[in-house]
């Protein structure tokens, strides 16, 4: 969905000059990759070159950015939320909680997040929701029931995992939006259980961040440009440390006055089932 690490190294050799004693580090992790520009000495000279370098690299880069400092991206939901004075339940079965999981790391994650259900098979899950057996509800019958009865604006709900015949695994998502419209794709699921976790939540929470950011002003210093991307796929974001970041070349070493870039390397494409709009 976003540029993976290879990538990134690839476009950024092809667009930005690096200067020779710029110390470029990465780290790879639940489908993220962070990067990390620094200089050996704290100097403001140094800091103007690094904020200088900061805005090369966003404008190669920009729209697979996804924020600034030490925020994560479940922080910035979290923020979103808040900033639209609205709320978000979440109904997973094909992802097991990982959602969940994530967004109780934000701090602030209580104040928006109405509740969570949890099942490993949908028809437990109906049973949750429902009190009862319903066969033909689908996932976008869920997101709407799963809306009235928790008073969420937003609710993220994902299906199980399924074996397309010829095709590989998928599982089906559906989000309804404050609006009442519920969006629904397909996504594809590759990889061990834990990989399905993070990779695909990770996808999942940054689809709801592109729809969230929609209408917030930029007075909340949300929605700055250099800090979202606006395009369809791209997921990321540009993390600038003023001093004594700890992604240096070797453990423990300090290099003051880094520039932290946060990417995603989720290189799964959903296959879009369309789109609903509730009457």
């Amino acid at each position: 969905m976003g540029l993976g690490q290879s990538q990134i190294d690839h476009k950024l050799s092809d667009h930005v000059v690096m200067p020779a004693d710029v110390i470029v580090n990465s780290q790879f992790g639940g489908g993220r990759v962070d990067f990390t520009f620094s200089l050996p000495d704290d100097t403001p000279a140094n800091r103007k070159r690094l904020e200088q370098l900061k805005q090369v690299i966003v404008k190669c880069l920009g729209e697979n950015i996804y924020g600034e400092g030490d925020t994560t991206l479940e922080e910035h939901v979290i923020a979103l939320l808040k900033a639209r004075g609205e709320t978000l339940a979440l109904v997973e079965i094909g992802t097991d909680g990982a959602l969940i999981a994530a967004l109780n790391g934000a701090a602030e994650a209580h104040q928006v997040i109405t509740g969570a259900y949890v099942a490993p098979t949908k028809a437990a899950l109906q049973h949750l929701l429902f009190g009862r057996d319903e066969p033909s509800s689908d996932i976008t019958d869920i997101a709407r029931h799963a809306a009235a009865i928790t008073g969420s604006a937003w609710v993220l709900v994902t299906g199980p995992v399924e074996q397309e015949q010829g095709q590989g695994r998928y599982l089906d998502v559906a989000l309804r939006r404050s609006d009442g419209r519920v969006d629904r794709w397909r996504q594809s699921v590759r990889g061990s259980a834990e990989m399905v976790g993070s990779r695909v939540s990770t996808y999942l929470l940054d689809q709801l961040r592109r729809r969230l950011r929609r209408g917030v002003s930029n007075a909340t210093g949300l929605f700055d440009p250099l800090r979202f991307g606006d395009g369809r796929d791209g997921v990321g974001g540009l993390r600038p440390v003023a001093r004594g970041t700890q992604q240096a070349t070797q453990p423990g070493e300090d290099h003051a006055g880094g520039q932290d870039l946060a990417a995603d390397d989720a290189n799964q494409q959903p296959r879009e089932a369309g789109q609903v709009r509730a009457e």
